[in-house]
């Protein structure tokens, strides 16, 4: 039986931090009042929400953008709580709603466009450190 974690607020202010050697992602962030959250992604999972926010934040350059990215292997993960799925979608209020899913827990967070934009950019920047003009050479 998964529990359900929602961030209670409109998130701000995160930070995204690349576990190299336990092949993990941490998503930390905190709400509009005040509530933090971290969570643990598998390098997937976050290509994933890159990918989902990249579609939603640049409709007109996604798929260029999407293209010159190298894609991440999904693969089976043995530690319970670490998040190997997300979705995102944007619903009436106008926020952007990210889901994610573990073994153990399923957990929302919500985002205006102005903090989709920030967190896309440190996805980004953590994701791919010589930038997704066509570079190559990062390890994810």
């Amino acid at each position: 039986m998964s529990q359900q974690i929602d961030a209670h607020g409109v998130t701000r202010e995160f930070s995204v931090e690349v576990k190299p050697s336990d092949h993990a992602v941490i998503l930390d962030g905190g709400t509009e009042n005040a509530r933090a959250f971290s969570c643990v992604l598998t390098y997937g999972a976050t290509r994933m929400l890159w990918f989902h926010l990249t579609r939603h934040l640049f409709p007109e350059q996604a798929r260029r953008m999407t293209a010159l990215v190298a894609t991440a292997p999904l693969s089976p993960i043995d530690e319970p709580g670490i998040t190997t799925h997300v979705t995102l979608e944007r619903r009436e209020d106008g926020l952007l709603y990210i889901l994610g899913a573990s073994d153990v827990f399923t957990w929302t967070i919500r985002l205006d466009d102005a903090d989709a934009r920030r967190l896309w950019a440190q996805l980004d920047r953590a994701l791919h450190p010589v930038g997704w003009q066509g570079g190559r050479t990062g390890k994810y």
